[in-house]
């Protein structure tokens, strides 16, 4: 098994990280594929260890091409390299049979290579649900285009917060501030970002870091100081139970301050 492997193998490691003869094996055994099989790899590796068998499929732009796609799906699931799996819904996916094989033919592409077929993915996926907008930012930012996964993460934010999912809410918002370090971004609009990922921690429970983020949204806005009132300036921006929290616990604790 691949822990075996792990254990196993001797010598430096590779470009992954990993002991040079994983990283050995793994490329003899891609030398002896055809060029074609070797292309539909190379997306996989960019989708991720399990995807969509449409999104890897949709790299062939005819119906033929698609045909041929499709039988070096079924040559390379054969030998092992992939699984078929259903998700929930009942969709076709695939998923690498050794996530440790994704991870090292990712390795093996060029940046270039990564960064166009990230660009690639992510437009085939701006065509799906908006369930997918994480996964389209995802891609736009590997691929470096920090501004268009800003504006699908944030898609994804609001998506995660209208469908009760707060965890992933507060993770879409955290990315987005975390990508302002690559693009220009208003202290109003971050503030608002503060204020979401306040309002989610506050449904979670998470008092104590639900009042820290509000309090970095406030220091933005230039309202950190005691006895501001902050409820008609940043209503829009939280959610009812937070504004209720901060209307009797919240206000009185920044001014006991």
């Amino acid at each position: 098994n691949v822990a075996g492997l792990r254990e196993c193998a001797l010598g430096g490691t590779g470009t992954g990280g990993l002991p040079l003869s994983i990283e050995a094996a793994i490329r003899a055994r891609v030398d002896k594929l055809s060029w074609s099989e070797k292309a539909i790899l190379e997306r996989a590796a960019v989708l991720g260890h399990c995807f969509p068998i449409v999104a890897l499929l949709a790299g062939a732009v005819t119906t033929a091409k698609r045909r041929e796609a499709l039988e070096d799906v079924v040559r390379l699931t054969e030998q092992g390299l992939f699984r078929v799996v259903l998700d929930e819904s009942g969709a076709t996916l695939l998923r690498f049979h050794h996530q440790i094989m994704q991870e090292t033919l990712y390795g093996f592409l060029s940046p270039e290579q990564r960064r166009t077929t990230h660009l690639q993915v992510a437009h085939w996926y701006e065509a799906q649900p908006a369930s997918e907008a994480s996964v389209v930012a995802h891609h736009f930012e590997r691929a470096g285009e920090h501004e268009s996964a800003m504006v699908h993460y944030l898609v994804a934010a609001d998506f995660a917060a209208d469908h009760g999912a707060t965890r992933e809410s507060i993770a879409h918002h955290t990315r987005l501030l975390e990508l302002c370090e690559h693009v220009g971004v208003s202290a109003h609009r971050r503030a608002e970002w503060y204020f979401e990922i306040g309002a989610a921690q506050y449904v979670e429970g998470a008092l104590e870091s639900s009042y820290n983020n509000l309090n970095k949204a406030l220091a933005l806005l230039g309202l950190q100081q005691a006895g501001v009132s902050v409820t008609a300036t940043l209503g829009n921006m939280a959610s009812t139970a937070f504004k209720t929290w901060w209307t009797s616990t919240g206000a009185g604790l920044l001014q006991a301050e």
